[in-house]
């Protein structure tokens, strides 16, 4: 849309095929680290470097920061990154969900992104996500209600952010019981339901 006629382009946010029952609302622990997901293959592009910075602006020891993925670093970069986070490799997507179910805030400091499916995986399982506008996740995200959109590239504010979640847990929370108020509107029901509007508002406004 910015390289185009945006009043002809219509975002349909993707869908779950199957949300989650029966999640509730994360009660963080007030004296343990942080807990921190990132979830991706292509890490350089989906920003693991930012999420290294971040991290290490944040402070290592005031936090546990899992990778999830079949990075693509060499063995330097993997070396570099492991002094920082703990790479856990590929992880079967059978067993995603206790992943998620340990962290307190998933993210994604995406520089080049499609639609960032795991944000709504985060959000439907109960974790507050933290990403760039270059994942969709704007189209999901309420800003300073259930997660946050910071800019590209910028690891001194996603510290700022995850300072934010660490001295105040309650607000992890709140944020929490929001992201599964939020997810339930993107069921794969509901895709169909907009994706199915949305083409009939457009054949409507192209024939009148």
């Amino acid at each position: 849309a910015e390289s185009g006629q945006g009043h002809k382009c219509v975002v349909v946010p993707l869908g779950l095929r199957s949300l989650p029952q029966n999640v509730a609302p994360k009660v963080v622990n007030q004296h343990r680290p942080l807990r921190i997901l990132f979830v991706g293959d292509e890490a350089i592009r989906k920003g693991i470097g930012d999420l290294c910075t971040a991290v290490s602006q944040f402070g290592r020891n005031r936090c546990e920061t899992r990778v999830a993925g079949n990075i693509d670093l060499s063995d330097a970069g993997r070396t570099q990154a492991s002094q920082t986070v703990t790479l856990l490799g590929p992880v079967p997507r059978a067993e995603m969900r206790s992943q998620y179910e340990w962290a307190d805030v998933c993210l994604l400091p995406s520089v080049s992104d499609t639609f960032g499916l795991v944000i709504l995986e985060a959000m439907s399982l109960g974790v507050p996500v933290i990403t760039t506008p270059n994942t969709g996740g704007a189209d999901v995200i309420d800003e300073g209600e259930n997660g946050y959109i910071v800019p590209v590239m910028s690891p001194e504010t996603i510290a700022e952010r995850l300072e934010t979640f660490d001295q105040d847990r309650s607000l992890l929370s709140q944020f929490s019981e929001r992201c599964l108020l939020k997810s339930k509107d993107f069921g794969i029901e509901h895709y169909g339901a907009n994706l199915v509007t949305a083409v009939r508002d457009a054949y409507t406004q192209k024939i009148n």
